[in-house]
């Protein structure tokens, strides 16, 4: 037999002030209406927590079964050393997440996690010297978004080397976004300004 529910007051109240009477109406209610309103009335912390829960589960699925990053043309600046120093950062996160979802062991992924930091600060180097060389206007802010990757590549190394933290998805998901919205952005911007000065 179906649940039912009587007609809101809401409702009887309006047709009263019209001067009508009315009856007491009876309306099914179908059940999985019923579980819904009955979820809902668990709280909004509960059906929150399950969406983030679910979202990170899908997530988790997702970066674990992703191909590896590629170094193709869609992320080459025109800067010949730079794009083969963006090709070595690359392999370098490939070799991380493969070695993380083929379970390797810790001492492995400690060390590729530290050629990571150690090649991304000389890149980043090599970067800011050549863009100070060739006198590139908007260098504070590329120097500025280095800082802020370094330090958050750097974060995560010191989490992982403490054993305050495994190498989650979100190292993975981080990396991967900064790496590919930075090359395409900023990295890109600075290559067409090297071109025009000659450098390929």
């Amino acid at each position: 037999m179906e649940p039912l529910r009587a007609v809101s007051s809401a409702a009887t109240s309006v047709a009263t002030w019209r001067g009508v009477r009315p009856s007491l109406q009876v309306i099914p209610v179908a059940p999985a209406r019923a579980r819904r309103r009955a979820h809902a009335a668990s709280g909004p912390r509960t059906t929150e927590r399950a969406l983030r829960r679910r979202a990170s589960q899908t997530a988790a699925r997702a970066i674990a079964t992703a191909p590896a990053q590629a170094a193709g043309a869609e992320l080459s600046v025109g800067v010949a050393e730079v794009d083969r120093q963006h090709k070595t950062l690359i392999e370098i996160l490939n070799a991380l997440h493969d070695g993380k979802n083929q379970g390797r062991g810790s001492d492995m992924l400690k060390a590729t996690l530290a050629r990571l930091a150690t090649y991304t600060v000389e890149h980043f180097a090599y970067e800011e010297r050549i863009l100070t060389q060739y006198g590139y206007p908007e260098l504070p802010g590329h120097v500025e978004s280095h800082e802020k990757l370094k330090a958050r590549v750097i974060e995560f190394k010191t989490a992982f080397d403490e054993g305050r933290s495994s190498l989650g998805i979100e190292l993975f998901m981080f990396l991967r976004s900064w790496l590919n919205g930075h090359i395409r952005g900023s990295d890109r911007a600075y290559g067409k300004f090297l071109n025009a000065k000659g450098i390929r």
